[in-house]
């Protein structure tokens, strides 16, 4: 008998369930630029200098190669709307 008295409930929550369920994925995506180089150096000292400020010992940094890459980052969202007879 208690058995009977359930049917109408449980039928009645499978009614109220979302009908319908929409979902809509959203993409993102950013493209970052950069550039690698490799770089050399090498201490020079000045023996005869032609002013004060050219006596001494410097670093003289040469470039030897570089490179250009693009870095992508993606994000990816989902959201779910549902929709009705509650």
């Amino acid at each position: 008998m208690l058995s009977f008295t359930l049917l109408p409930l449980l039928a009645g929550l499978g009614y109220a369930l979302p009908q319908a369920v929409s979902c809509v994925t959203t993409t993102v995506e950013i493209i970052i630029p950069t550039t690698t180089a490799t770089y050399t150096t090498t201490d020079v000292t000045t023996i005869h200098a032609t002013t004060a400020e050219d006596l001494g010992t410097f670093t003289l940094v040469e470039r030897e190669s570089s490179t250009k890459t693009l870095q992508t980052l993606t994000s990816t969202s989902t959201a779910c709307t549902a929709s009705g007879t509650m």
